[in-house]
Formats: C-alpha cells, structure tokens, sequence
C-alpha cells in the first residue's frame, strides 16, 4: 500500500516535470521581453527547487523498500504517466473529430503525433506543426 501511494506521488511528480518544462521556456521568454517581473521568475525557480527536494525525497524513500529501486520508480512513473496521457487523448478523439468537422486525415495525424509523443525518444524526433 505505501509503494502504491510511492509510485502515485512519483507520477504526480512527472507530471509536474513535463508542466514545469514546458512553462519555462515561455516565462523565460516572457521574463526576457520584461513582460514578468522578476518575483513571477523568482517563484517559478522556487517551484523547481522544490519539485527538485520533492524528487530527491521520493528516490530516498524508494531506496529505504529496496536499494535501486529509486532509479526505477521514475521510470515506471514516466511509462505510467505517458500511458495515462495517451489513454485521454485517445478518449478525446471524438470530441476532436467533431470540433474539426470529421476531417479524418487530421484525425490521424493527431493521433500519431501522440503516438510518437509516447515514444521514449520522442525529444529527439522532428515533428512538423500542423
């Protein structure tokens, strides 16, 4: 029961990665341009050090059930996680087709540009924009 709710936290905390990620380019840029002033910045780098500690503990306490074990939890938390994505993008494919109008070529498209996003090499892959 605790390794479940372990391995529930770790997924939370990898979707808490990916948010994180991708929010910082935008603020970074958003900072840049002085469209947010520097306390916006100063609390989104204290949100990261604290996902950062939040990590570290999750990885100490799967190493106190069994050593390695914190390697493999954010592995097993990321396939999770991603399977957890790619299962409600696939439930939202009628609710896509119907907003573009049925257009089943972009229907799939949409739906491999979220297979390939599942891929574990996929931050390496050229994908075009649609």
């Amino acid at each position: 029961m605790v390794k479940s709710a372990l391995l529930l936290r770790a997924i939370e905390d990898v979707k808490r990665i990916w948010r994180i990620r991708d929010d910082k380019a935008a603020l970074t840029s958003l900072h840049t341009r002085g469209l947010l002033g520097d306390d916006t910045k100063a609390r989104f780098e204290f949100a990261e050090k604290e996902l950062e500690a939040e990590i570290l503990d999750v990885v100490q306490e799967a190493n106190s059930f069994k050593q390695g074990w914190g390697t493999l939890i954010f592995a097993t938390a990321t396939e999770m996680a991603q399977a957890e994505r790619t299962r409600e993008t696939v439930l939202n494919i009628p609710k896509i087709r119907q907003r573009e109008g049925g257009s089943l070529f972009r229907l799939h498209l949409i739906l491999a540009l979220v297979l390939i996003s599942a891929h574990p090499l996929s931050d390496r892959c050229l994908v075009f924009p649609l």
